[in-house]
Order: C-alpha cells, then structure tokens, then sequence
C-alpha cells in the first residue's frame, strides 16, 4: 500500500499510470477503485506529511495505454486539444495533491517501439506539447514539476525527440534503460545491460546499454544532473532453440518462466 512507504527514501515518488481519454483527450484515473475509492492517490500525497520535501508525480500513459498511439498523436497535433489537456492536467493535479506530471507516452513517431507506426510529425508536435505545458505550469502560484520518460534505444531518441526541447522544458528524464533486450529480440541477453558485452553477437550490442544511452543524451547537450537513469527490479526469461546453444546471446524463440510474484512469462520476481 501506499502509505506503506518510506517517505525519506528518496527525493520523489511517481504514481503510475493515469490514462488518456481517447475521446476528450484528457488525463484520467486508470483505475477509480484503486485510485479514489481505496485512497491511491491520497495515500501516497499523504507522505508528504511526514516528508514536507519530498515531491509526488502522476504519471500519465504507460506501455499498456501507449497501444493506442493514435491518442497521443491526435492529442499533440491540435494546439486546441493541447490546451484542453493542459488545462484539465493542471485541475487533476491540484485537486488530487499532486508536485507535477511526468509524461510516458511509448512512444512520440515510435508508437510501441516501432518507428514506422506513427507520423514523422509527432516528433515536433511533442516538443511544442512540452513548451506550451512548461508555461503553463510556470504560471501557477507554486509551478508544477514536468518530467518525461524516455525510450532509451538511439533510434527512438533520434525518432521521437527534440532534443533541445527535453532540455528546456523538463525539470529530469526518465531515461528508461531496461528492456533492451526482449523476446522480440531473438536472442537472450541482460535486459538492461550497464556496459556492452565483450562477447556478445549481435550488431546491436554496443548501442543497446545504459552506458550509450546516457552517454549519447549527454553528447547531444543534455545535462547530466537531468538524466534519472532506470534501473529495473525485475528479469526477462527466455525460451532456448537448443537447450544446449545456452550462451550469451543465444537464439530464443518465446518467453520463459514466470515469477513468483509477476504471474507473466518472461519477467522474473
């Protein structure tokens, strides 16, 4: 539960998710139960109680509600359902307590990690998106935080970002270095990889790791002290071709075991 939480853990706490309505484009809870009925979101801005600095985020999107990629798109397209959003984001927040809104949508061109899904003009559609929500969030008599999620493969930086756009308006990125490698990669390998492997055998493996991601965001400008780098706490498993072909990078064809507390094949915990 929520409140089960050490406040002084850390310096801020995220909720996840809130959704997008497709309809009216605005956020919402993803689940009223869990949310409002059970005190989700007032448990965990109750922390701040104990912890007056300490910051609690809502965040919207998720890989789940990210499916619908047509959402987001239509949603950062129309400077009208820009500022709706905007508007109704900012009453959600201060109604339920909240520091600020970090941003998961998976992803801006790349819907669902795949860069030829959506439309090359979601990349700059995003990045007036968050110009206009920074100002917005400027103005309010104590300014709400704005945070994003990002992909961390090149190609979904290179495909979904403007760069100079994550530097100005975000407060910190969520770099999401975790799930480089899954099922759909064909081969088994560390999901999320600190450094490249000496011995790997894919053509990939040198750009697929926390250290590159990082590393190429501080090269294109980022600052360092605004890169949050993911760590997971869980594990992919995978199905061998060959029992016996069980190296590093070894052909895999489907999920493994699940976990004794993820019940989903393929994520260990």
């Amino acid at each position: 539960m929520p409140n089960m939480i050490n406040p002084f853990l850390c310096t801020h706490i995220i909720y996840a998710f809130a959704i997008l309505d497709k309809h009216s484009l605005i956020m919402k809870e993803s689940d009223e139960c869990t949310d409002i009925t059970n005190r989700g979101y007032e448990q965990i801005t109750a922390l701040k109680e104990k912890n007056p600095r300490l910051k609690v985020l809502i965040a919207i999107g998720g890989w789940s509600d990210s499916s619908d990629g047509d959402k987001y798109s239509r949603l950062v397209s129309s400077q009208a359902n820009r500022v709706n959003f905007i508007e109704n984001a900012i009453h959600f927040m201060e109604k339920h307590n909240f520091d600020g809104l970090d941003l998961d949508w998976e992803y801006p061109t790349c819907w669902q990690a795949n860069c030829t899904a959506g439309p090359q003009s979601d990349k700059i559609n995003f990045a007036i998106f968050l110009r206009e929500l920074r100002l917005a969030f400027n103005k309010r008599a104590k300014p709400l935080l704005l945070t994003a999620a990002l992909g961390a493969t090149k190609e979904i930086l290179d495909n979904s970002y403007e760069i100079n756009s994550l530097m100005v308006n975000l407060d910190f990125i969520n770099l999401m270095t975790y799930d480089f490698y899954t099922t759909g990669s064909l081969v088994a390998a560390h999901h999320s990889p600190l450094y490249s492997h000496p011995n790997a055998r894919d053509k990939y493996n040198s750009v697929l790791n926390s250290n590159f991601s990082v590393n190429y965001l501080i090269r294109k400008g980022v600052p360092a002290h605004k890169i949050i780098m993911g760590i997971p706490f869980y594990g992919r498993t995978f199905k061998l071709n060959q029992n016996s072909n069980n190296d590093f990078g070894s052909p895999v064809n489907g999920t493994g075991i699940e976990g004794i507390y993820t019940k989903e094949n393929g994520f260990l915990a």
